[in-house]
């Protein structure tokens, strides 16, 4: 049993059935029924019934759904800090040559740089082989 065996659990619930879980994980519905079966065999206790094509939790379900839950929770929230320390600082330099363009990375700028205080740009206009601070 792994996060990614909780988190597909997770999903089958949700949304009831395979197909849908497994488009949302991005794998195909064996997969999906591959970490459905193994966590089956980890528990040892049957999680859904079939009824044709849907899927129906079965009352063990209910008790380890909680647990489940703070596990993914608690994943979910180490997993914020992945990416903390990687944050780009510095400054950005771009040239260009239209003023068009001048305008509309200017709004890109200012969105990228939203929230993110060590980030600066510096924009170039060229002309004619003449550059000049923007």
């Amino acid at each position: 049993m792994n996060l990614l065996t909780l988190k597909i659990f997770e999903s089958v619930l949700r949304n009831g059935n395979f197909l849908a879980a497994s488009k949302e994980n991005n794998c195909s519905q064996s997969s999906v029924s591959f970490h459905i079966k193994n966590l089956e065999e980890f528990l040892g206790v049957q999680l859904f019934e079939k009824t044709g094509r849907y899927l129906r939790p079965t009352a063990v379900v209910q008790e380890i759904l909680p647990d489940i839950k703070v596990i993914l929770d608690a994943y979910s929230s180490l997993e914020k800090f992945k990416f903390k320390e990687k944050e780009l600082i510095g400054t950005l330099k771009v040239g260009f040559n239209d003023a068009l363009v001048n305008d509309k990375l200017a709004a890109v700028f200012q969105k990228f740089k939203k929230n993110r205080t060590q980030r600066h740009f510096a924009r170039r206009k060229c002309l004619h082989g003449l550059r000049t601070q923007g």
